[in-house]
């Protein structure tokens, strides 16, 4: 049965870590840069730093899904697949926000979601819906209420919503970091690591995904190295 551990379950949990690879089924843990540093014994800094490394590491070292919140949250899954959220904004960074967060990645999971697919859907969804109140109310006092209360409406407007990924496409790549943000893309196989790193931007939902290499990689099935630019137009099968 899939689970979640948030908040003080993840206090617990920084005493005896060792205990998630010895868990029957892997479970989604959501913890904020603290919570994460309590996790892994490092400062809340080097957590920061290397936001993308720290996720997909401890997923890995721990046999478990992890969500770490931030300004662009990042998913990194126990098998070694990382994507970063593009929804949300600076008014969510607010008690209980993390609350509806993990109480939506528990419903999908519990309709019958994979984790995988459970936190995409559920981070993107949790930032969607916070943009839109964000776009009516203000930042400023957004609460964790107010994402509750605007699920229902955002649910719909992300069900029927209007995308153009012809246009989204075109958005410009930035690579800072290591990571590439673009409009949208699939798993990719940096050369000499056999995981992959998904990184979904806005204007586009979590499964509408294209191909990215960053400079210096290869994508399975090109022909030659990218240069910084899309490696094609081929739809995910994500």
């Amino acid at each position: 049965m899939p689970w979640v551990i948030d908040a003080d379950g993840l206090n617990t949990l920084a005493l005896e870590v060792q205990r998630l690879r010895h868990a029957k089924t892997p479970p989604v843990i959501t913890p904020h840069p603290g919570e994460m540093a309590r996790l892994t014994g490092k400062s809340s800094a080097s957590v920061n730093a290397d936001p993308v490394g720290n996720a997909r590491s401890f997923a890995l070292e721990n046999h478990c899904h992890v969500v770490l919140k931030g300004a662009r949250t990042v998913i990194a899954t126990a098998e070694g697949k990382v994507f970063i959220n593009p929804t949300g904004n600076p008014g969510m960074a607010s008690g209980g926000m993390g609350d509806v967060l993990a109480g939506i990645l528990a419903a999908l999971l519990g309709q019958g979601f994979s984790p995988e697919d459970a936190m995409k859907l559920g981070v993107y969804l949790h930032g969607f819906v916070g943009d839109r109140v964000a776009a009516e109310k203000g930042q400023i006092g957004l609460i964790a209420s107010d994402i509750i209360e605007g699920l229902p409406a955002g649910m719909r407007a992300f069900l029927y919503r209007n995308v153009q990924p012809e246009v989204s496409r075109q958005q410009l790549i930035d690579t800072s970091g290591g990571v590439a943000h673009a409009a949208a893309l699939e798993p990719l196989t940096v050369p000499g690591d056999e995981h992959e790193v998904v990184v979904g931007v806005r204007n586009m939902g979590p499964g509408d995904l294209v191909p990215y290499a960053p400079p210096g990689a290869t994508l399975p099935g090109t022909a030659a190295a990218a240069t910084g630019r899309r490696a094609s137009t081929r739809r995910s099968r994500c």
